[in-house]
């Protein structure tokens, strides 16, 4: 009785284990669809995460550019007025001394 009870039958054993792999086989489906729409999703919110991005590097820039332009051109008026100053007041000077 005991050197039986360790043995099988061969066909059992099969059927269990077709039984078993099919009922497996369903679940990893059923996950690999749900694992699938989550990745679609999260494509489609990552497109959008990545136009808005793209916009707002964009934006910074383009201000980045001008606040550089703005100090240049801020810059350059005052040391144009520096250095023609003396001649300015030499020309007034002229007029009215």
């Amino acid at each position: 009785m005991l050197k039986n009870l360790g043995k099988t039958k061969k066909s059992d054993n099969k059927k269990i284990d077709l039984d078993n792999y099919s009922e497996t086989n369903d679940v990893y489906r059923k996950q690999l669809g749900e694992i699938m729409q989550k990745l679609e999703a999260s494509a489609v919110t990552n497109r959008e995460i990545l136009k808005s991005v793209k916009f707002i590097k964009n934006y910074f820039f383009w201000q980045s550019t001008y606040s550089f332009l703005k100090v240049v051109l801020i810059l350059s008026v005052i040391v144009l007025g520096y250095l023609s100053w003396p001649t300015i007041m030499d020309y007034v000077l002229k007029i009215y001394g």
